[in-house]
């Protein structure tokens, strides 16, 4: 018998019924096992949630903290894939901001700038 928990990213500490610890590579037992992981609802469900996700992602690729958050948002979804985009008002000039992200498992699929 096991039990997991979580102790990094993508590692798993497991402790069998002697009671002796072991790491194992979650995202490797998971690519050997062939197994798909499964969730019971979308990790990314609303609008508001694609545009967190896109806001962190942005910050910890471009730096960018505070000011791609005063920027208006163009948000869509086409079969399950939340696009969002950073708008410029009229008359500005400067970089747009791009990225899409899988709506069932918050998987990254594309993330680019414009300008």
């Amino acid at each position: 018998m096991f039990s997991i928990c979580s102790c990094g990213a993508n590692k798993t500490q497991q402790k069998n019924t002697s009671g002796e610890d072991f790491n194992v590579n979650y995202g490797k037992y998971l690519e050997e096992s062939g197994k798909p992981q499964k969730f019971d609802r979308d990790l990314v469900p609303d609008e508001k949630t694609a545009i967190k996700l896109a806001d962190a992602i942005w910050d910890a690729r471009y730096g960018i903290k505070k000011g791609i958050r005063d920027l208006p948002y163009t948000v869509t979804l086409e079969k399950g894939v939340w696009y969002v985009k950073t708008n410029l008002p009229e008359g500005y000039y400067g970089t747009i901001l791009n990225i899409k992200i899988n709506k069932y498992d918050g998987k990254v699929l594309y993330i680019w700038s414009e300008g």
